[in-house]
């Protein structure tokens, strides 16, 4: 739990300690968990960033 949380901030700097435990409860308790809402282009980089710290992850186009 702890290597999830401090992946999370590696890979996306903008989150917050508090941010990054609670999506990582999320996906604990839940199995899935949302990082973070943003473009294409960096949301390409954040997956496979984390996927190369072997956190499973995927993009989903916004509602």
């Amino acid at each position: 739990m702890e290597y999830v949380t401090i992946s999370l901030r590696e890979v996306v700097p903008q989150l917050s300690e508090q941010d990054a435990i609670a999506i990582m409860l999320e996906a604990h308790n839940t199995g899935v968990g949302l990082v973070i809402v943003c473009d294409l282009e960096p949301a390409e980089f954040y997956s496979e960033s984390l996927k190369s710290k072997g956190i499973s992850s995927s993009i989903e186009k916004e509602d």
